[in-house]
């Protein structure tokens, strides 16, 4: 039997996917972060469980939600550039 994804969970992927484009823009095209966020929620099925059958549906999507929100903040940690710190004259 295929995994499958539940459609709700889909949508959800698809439409933060859209909304937080802005933050990735610069190095990152939204297709491939929508390819991303089906990557995690299938990760979360292999980590976790089927949805419906071993897990329930709402924590599934948690799982999902917080899994793919720290996957967008690892992608800008890793292509935005450092901040330069400010050394202070007094600590010379």
């Amino acid at each position: 039997m295929p995994l499958s994804i539940p459609k709700e969970v889909l949508g959800w992927i698809s439409n933060h996917s859209r909304k937080n484009y802005w933050r990735v823009a610069s190095f990152y095209e939204v297709d491939d972060l929508i390819q991303d966020g089906i990557i995690k929620a299938y990760e979360v099925i292999n980590r976790y469980g089927v949805p419906g059958l071993e897990i329930d549906r709402p924590h599934y999507m948690a799982l999902v939600k917080t899994s793919f929100n720290n996957h967008i903040v690892d992608l800008l940690r890793k292509y935005t550039p450092e901040k330069i710190s400010v050394v202070s004259l007094r600590s010379l």
